[in-house]
C-alpha cells in the first residue's frame, strides 16, 4: 500500500539524518542497541539496557528518540511495531554506509548479546523474561560458542 511506502520513506529519512551525524563508535552502539531491541520479545528493561553496557546517551542517539523510541515504566519502547518491522526488513550488511543509505541490523547479534547476558545473570536475576524466552534466544543465537556454553549451563 502507498501509506507503507510513505512510512518507510519517512523512517528512512529520520534514520539517515540521525545516523549520519554520529561517530563510528556511536553508530555501532546504536546498531547494537537496535539489534537487542529487535531480538527481545518484550520491551527491553532499563536494567538490561544498562547491564549490556548501554548508556542513556546511547538511547538518546536512537533515531527519533522521545517519539519513535522512548523510555516508559522502566523499559525501552518503540512507538509502534511497524518501526521494528521496518528495521527487521532491512538487509543486514557487513559495512554501514550512510552515504549510499545502506545499513542494516542483524537480529542474530541481538540474540547473542541477550544470551550472553542471560548466562551472566543465572542467579535470581533471571526473572520471568528469561524463563519465558531463554530457549528462544538460544535457538536463534548464531554464535556457536555462546550457544554451546548456554546449552551446557542449562543442561
Amino acid at each position: 500500500p502507498a501509506h507503507e511506502t510513505d512510512l518507510h520513506s519517512i523512517l528512512e529519512e529520520i534514520f539517515r539524518q540521525k545516523l549520519s551525524g554520529l561517530s563510528a563508535e556511536e553508530l555501532g552502539r546504536v546498531v547494537e542497541l537496535l539489534e537487542v531491541m529487535l531480538a527481545a520479545r518484550e520491551p527491553v528493561s532499563w536494567g538490561l539496557v544498562r547491564q549490556l553496557g548501554f548508556s542513556k546517551e546511547d538511547c538518546q542517539n536512537l533515531p527519533g528518540w522521545g517519539i519513535l523510541f522512548f523510555e516508559m515504566t522502566g523499559h525501552l519502547h518503540a512507538m509502534h511495531v511497524s518501526v521494528l518491522g521496518w528495521l527487521e526488513s532491512r538487509s543486514p550488511l557487513e559495512d554501514v554506509d550512510l552515504a549510499s543509505e545502506r545499513w542494516g541490523v542483524r537480529i542474530s547479534c541481538g540474540h547473542v548479546n541477550i544470551v550472553r547476558w542471560l548466562r551472566k545473570t543465572r542467579q535470581s536475576d533471571l526473572g520471568s523474561y528469561s524463563l519465558k524466552y531463554l530457549f528462544e534466544h538460544i535457538e536463534f543465537c548464531e554464535h556457536p560458542e555462546v550457544r554451546s556454553h548456554a546449552l551446557d549451563e542449562v543442561c
